[in-house]
């Protein structure tokens, strides 16, 4: 009994260990991808900024990644797999441009950056969930005026 503790104990302890490098692993791989992206964006940012006419989208990254990964190898692989990130970086850089240029010379101090609308959460149908709240403090069945369901003359319940 001594020894199947001891040895379960020890397989805890392995577990354990196993765990905490494979995290550490992974937390150093995530740094290193986020290092590629940076480079790969300020590449992208210089490459678009020397050009005026501007280049489509997959021309620049090929063209980038060619010129950073010359070879076909992993690290190349590895920066096509992640110019998801950069592109998505890049169209957020845009879109923040095109609101500053369309509000170029307004007051910008009270300017708040408005996110993409989402559409509307369904409401709950179920009764007496999401009525409104009347003088009485109670919510009717169906949510709509009167606890029948249909309005009165002049919208009072």
């Amino acid at each position: 009994e001594k020894a199947m503790a001891h040895w379960s104990y020890l397989l805890g302890t392995i577990l354990l260990v196993v765990v905490l490098v494979t995290h550490r692993w992974y937390a150093w791989c995530r740094a290193a991808d986020q290092l590629v992206v940076d480079a790969l964006l300020d590449e992208a940012v210089v490459l678009i900024a020397d050009t005026k006419e501007g280049l489509p989208k997959e021309d620049l990254r090929e063209h980038i990644i060619r010129e950073k990964y010359p070879r076909n190898g992993r690290a190349r692989r590895r920066a096509e797999r992640l110019w998801a990130q950069v592109d998505k970086e890049l169209d957020d850089d845009r879109r923040i441009r095109q609101v500053i240029a369309r509000n170029a010379g307004r007051d910008m101090s009270t300017f708040k950056w408005v996110s993409p609308l989402k559409p509307a959460r369904r409401r709950s149908k179920s009764i007496g969930g999401g009525g409104r709240a009347t003088p009485t403090g109670r919510g009717t069945p169906t949510g709509r005026g009167t606890p029948s369901g249909g309005h009165t003359p002049g919208g009072q319940p």
